[in-house]
């Protein structure tokens, strides 16, 4: 990206109710940035996911920005953003739904059908694995492949006490773990393509990137898509991609990922 391009921390979520209205709102800390490089271009996740509050159990969409630019000239070629579809709350161990309590108006875990996405919480006392939350782009007009993109925090602040878990009452700290450990991985075919988005240039929808609207319109998100661009990529299957440099934070790799300190100065709190 160009000197001076700003991650749109905050711009999906101002547009959504739930956030606006305090219900279940994306607070500064949860934003995630990834940051990598293939075929030409330099590509931006930013994501909203925090692992040390309850928000997540109940929340099946959050914050995703895709930038691709060009890494010799900075030129934007793609900026998208929505609220992408992360499906229901489950159990790590046992894939089932969590049986949460959720606010008025929002869909428990396990009302949440039709969709691929899923959000796996650890749950005590099995606390292994990781806390991955996986993406389902179907039914953008976008232009944007998401491939099932999968962003997984090798170690989650907390975990659920038990399988009802609604609130941050019913969360545990998971020792010193601070969420700052963070992979990727896609399915073959993440990427962008012009031809496949209802429109091009400068554009505006929904807050899911589902529905097309006037720049005017209450709650209408900006999009951007260069027209006629097209960009598709694939990893080796079960390929993690992960970052060494602690300060950094540059995803140079996709393979089986190495683990690796990244709390710098112990800097992260409970809050990330």
């Amino acid at each position: 990206m160009k000197p001076g391009f700003k991650p749109a921390y905050g711009y999906i979520s101002s547009r959504d109710p739930l956030h606006s209205n305090g219900t279940l709102p994306e607070p500064n800390s949860g934003f995630k940035n990834y940051v990598w490089e293939r075929d030409g271009y330099r590509i931006l996740f930013v994501h909203h996911f925090g692992t040390g509050g309850a928000g997540r159990i109940c929340r099946q969409f959050h914050t995703l920005q895709v930038v691709i630019a060009s890494k010799s000239t900075g030129e934007i070629m793609a900026d998208l953003n929505l609220q992408a579809d992360f499906g229901p709350a489950t159990d790590n161990n046992t894939d089932g739904p969590l049986t949460a309590t959720c606010p008025p108006g929002v869909p428990t875990p396990s009302q949440v059908t039709d969709t691929t996405g899923e959000r796996k919480l650890k749950v005590y006392p099995d606390l292994n694995g990781y806390e991955p939350w996986r993406s389902d782009g179907s039914g953008l007009i976008i232009g944007l492949n998401t491939a099932g993109l999968t962003f997984d925090t090798v170690n989650p602040i907390t975990a659920c006490k038990s399988n009802t878990c609604s609130s941050a009452t019913d969360l545990m700290r998971i020792g010193q773990n601070t969420g700052e450990m963070r992979l990727f991985a896609f399915a073959p075919g993440l990427g962008v393509n012009a031809s496949q988005a209802a429109a091009t240039g400068e554009f505006y929808t929904d807050i899911y990137g589902k529905k097309l609207l006037s720049a005017s319109d209450p709650g209408a998100v900006r999009q951007y898509l260069k027209p006629g661009f097209s960009f598709s990529t694939s990893n080796p299957a079960n390929a993690e991609c992960f970052t060494r440099d602690a300060f950094f934070m540059f995803y140079e790799g996709c393979g089986d990922a190495p683990q690796a300190f990244m709390n710098i100065e112990n800097g992260l709190t409970d809050k990330n």
